[in-house]
């Protein structure tokens, strides 16, 4: 158990790692402490080795809450400010003002009290769904997926999602332009391209030639969170990439300096520092993720 606590790693700031736990610098001493997630779960588990306390925090909600269990061992660490989900207020509006003029409700509240509420693009998006299929409520479906596109405009899945509604409502023709839009966003898009033939559109990604000097300078491990790297390689003109305790992926050039995974619904882009540092970030389900080439 001693062991396990031994920083083996002292690589990321203020946060080393040992066998298993991350090991922070505290107001009063190292912080050791681990965390996870998974289908709708949270977990936080840490003590201090110097006050010879510990918490273990759990929650049914995806929400973050290691800012609970820092509090609890270390009261001067601020808790998070919580807000409310905004998916609350637009199913609230729905149910009183039905689904006319709700997008322009929603910008109208935005100007009023936007910052009172949580936005964010995966709850907007599962709302969507919730009505469009459980629901059967297209209208809805099609307003809150309009939002969506309004908020997120730079995801690809907002607006194949409202693509999609579109196409569930017949209309095919603005179906296809919205299809097309993510597919620029994304190449990897697989399910706008299999929903384009299934409307008679054959869509061909058009993927760069780069050259293979260029993808040796993309090489190396990026640190995206203490014990979670990336490890980028290449054979040839292919890259491909490598998370912490998963399998190797291959990343496909949309540019340059932007490639796109199939495996997931994510990309990644590659671009120098002011020092002149290779770094890369992440981009995955709504999540900017930074990574330091170490």
């Amino acid at each position: 158990m001693e062991l396990a606590h031994q920083v083996r790693h002292d690589k990321a700031g203020n946060t080393r790692v040992g066998l298993g736990w991350h090991i922070s610098k505290g107001e009063r001493g190292d912080l050791i402490w681990h965390n996870g997630a998974t289908g709708g779960y949270r977990a936080f588990m840490g003590f201090s080795d110097v006050d010879k306390k510990g918490v273990v925090v759990m929650t049914n909600s995806d929400a973050d809450i290691d800012d609970i269990g820092f509090h609890l061992l270390f009261p001067e660490r601020p808790l998070a400010e919580a807000k409310p989900n905004v998916t609350a207020w637009i199913k609230e509006s729905i149910d009183e003002h039905g689904t006319k003029k709700l997008v322009d409700r929603f910008e109208k509240m935005k100007k009023e009290k936007g910052d009172h509420y949580s936005i964010n693009e995966n709850d907007i998006n599962s709302l969507g769904y919730w009505y469009m299929n459980e629901k059967k409520n297209l209208p809805a479906a099609t307003a809150i997926f309009e939002i969506n596109m309004k908020e997120f405009p730079s995801s690809f899945n907002v607006y194949d999602s409202y693509a999609e509604a579109l196409m569930n409502a017949g209309n095919n023709k603005e179906a296809i332009g919205y299809y097309k839009k993510s597919l620029e966003l994304n190449p990897g898009n697989i399910n706008g391209v299999e929903m384009l033939a299934k409307m008679g559109v054959v869509y061909e990604v058009k993927a760069p030639e780069l050259k293979e000097e260029l993808l040796k300078t993309y090489e190396g491990t990026y640190e995206i969170a203490p014990g979670f790297n990336i490890v980028i390689t290449h054979q040839g003109t292919q890259l491909f990439g490598q998370a912490t305790g998963q399998s190797q992926f291959e990343l496909f050039p949309k540019s340059e300096t932007e490639f796109y995974l199939k495996v997931v619904e994510a990309r990644v882009i590659f671009a120098k520092n002011g020092n002149g540092e290779m770094g890369m970030t992440l981009y995955q389900n709504g999540a900017v993720l930074p990574g330091k080439k170490i």
